[in-house]
């Protein structure tokens, strides 16, 4: 799970970048990479949630 979760991390940096790099440079907001940025900050918290849930268990 850990390497899904950096994996997860790398991808919302890259989309995170890419997003910026777009809205400043160009000055417009690219909505596909808005939506991978969003859908990986999501699949990292619940990968955290559940890394959590395992060892309160």
């Amino acid at each position: 799970m850990r390497k899904w979760l950096i994996f997860h991390y790398v991808a919302g940096i890259l989309a995170a970048a890419e997003f910026i790099y777009d809205l400043v440079l160009d000055g417009h907001m690219n909505w596909l990479y808005l939506a991978i940025l969003i859908s990986q900050l999501c699949a990292i918290y619940a990968m955290k949630r559940e890394q959590n849930e395992q060892a309160s268990h």
